[in-house]
């Protein structure tokens, strides 16, 4: 693996559109947006096999929950 190979979250903010996640992208990667309201329970797949140059992700359905929780699985 290449230790210079990173994944970096560039920004998530509650927007009137919904809750948006920003993430630098590379060639070669897949990304898959999850949401969760607690670390036990994956609410659902907000969407999968993102490929660049998507690098954004709008949660319309969660923008109204007091805590939410995001995961992006990175795959190759």
């Amino acid at each position: 693996t290449n230790r210079w190979d990173s994944f970096m979250i560039s920004s998530a903010a509650n927007t009137a559109g919904g809750n948006v996640i920003t993430w630098v992208c590379r060639t070669g990667r897949t990304y898959d947006v999850s949401w969760f309201t607690n670390f036990a329970f994956e609410g659902g797949v907000l969407s999968s096999n993102m490929v660049y140059p998507h690098s954004r992700c709008t949660d319309t359905v969660n923008s109204s929950k007091s805590l939410i929780f995001y995961r992006v699985r990175v795959g190759k």
